[in-house]
């Protein structure tokens, strides 16, 4: 136990809520190992090394199920309260952390009941999860994120690896580096995809969007819209949507290009401007931009079906495009 005391009744007392398995790892050891839960218990994983499988059931109990890698010391699987912790300790001497290896690490498959809370971070690891519906929460590094099947609220975090979303619902983050982000989502809360040397390709049907990147590009289809916030820096974002009537529209670039493709009757007021060598396109109307007299700035504004809509735009040596279906 973690806290000894010379009190058999505090001593039987925390073992009636704190049920610890702990094994010294060999090497390819077999895991097979389960406890029973409430229909929501939070799940904690620490991860190192290897490919996890995270599968929503059921029923009320975690089991784990796979093979310890060849670097795993010690697998810790306990129970606190409604708290299940899995953790696996691995040398670190051994691991190359510059590159996706999984062959030599941890095959694990775990099982939590479908309302779980479930955290997961790792390290050189590749890791899948579907059939969740409350908490998904997935930190990586050197491995790819697969989700799929998730409803509730999801932040998935990856550094050189990427992330594909299959059939996934409700608010979600996501945030990646050196990695490529692919996948279709539904919700009506906020979608934020913040991505850094990495391309996007995203279905969502979120009416709040909002989407950062630097040196890769996107193509965003978007549902119907009442908030969006577009930021790229040396990328493209090539975005098609339906504006609400009251919908808030804002986009930057540095050195890159952002394409609004909007519904043929759109009403909206637009606010373009373009610096350092900058150009703005304008396919919605006549109206042409204009250069000032000193200096390589360039402007629009125009409306259009009486304005209702506002969509503000702006870039430094890039391009804005605007254009209906």
């Amino acid at each position: 136990m973690r806290n000894k005391t010379s009190h058999s009744f505090i001593t039987a007392l925390i073992a009636s809520s704190l049920l610890i398995v702990s094994l010294g790892a060999q090497a390819k050891e077999k895991v097979d190992k389960r406890l029973e839960t409430s229909a929501s218990p939070h799940v904690e994983i620490e991860h190192v090394s290897g490919k996890a499988k995270i599968i929503g059931w059921d029923k009320n109990e975690v089991y784990v199920s796979g093979e310890l890698g060849d670097r795993t010391e010690e697998f810790i699987f306990e129970k606190d309260g409604n708290d299940i912790t899995i953790q696996v300790e691995t040398n670190h001497r051994k691991i190359n952390w510059k590159e996706k290896d999984y062959d030599d690490g941890d095959d694990l498959t775990i099982y939590v009941p479908t309302k779980s809370g479930v955290s997961y971070t790792a390290v050189n690891a590749g890791v899948s999860v579907e059939s969740l519906t409350d908490s998904v929460q997935l930190e990586v590094v050197n491995g790819d994120i697969d989700a799929k099947d998730i409803a509730g609220r999801m932040k998935l975090e990856t550094v050189n690896g990427d992330i594909s979303l299959n059939a996934v619902r409700g608010l979600l983050q996501i945030e990646t580096v050196n990695g490529d982000v692919k996948g279709e989502h539904q919700g009506d809360e906020l979608t934020k995809v913040m991505t850094v040397n990495g391309n996007v390709k995203l279905k969502t049907s979120s009416p709040v969007v909002e989407f950062e990147s630097v040196n890769g590009d996107a193509e965003l289809e978007l549902a119907l819209i009442k908030s969006l916030s577009l930021t790229t820096v040396n990328g493209e974002i090539e975005t098609s949507m339906t504006l609400d009537s009251k919908a808030d529209v804002e986009a930057s670039s540095v050195g890159g290009t952002i394409t609004l493709t909007m519904q043929k009757d759109v009403s909206a007021r637009f606010e373009l401007e373009a610096h350092a060598g900058g150009d703005i396109v304008n396919k919605i109307t006549s109206d042409k931009q204009k250069s000032a007299k000193y200096g390589p700035s360039k402007w629009l504004e125009f409306s259009v079906n009486k304005g209702s809509a506002g969509v503000e735009m702006s870039t430094v040596h890039g391009e804005l495009i605007v254009k209906t279906k």
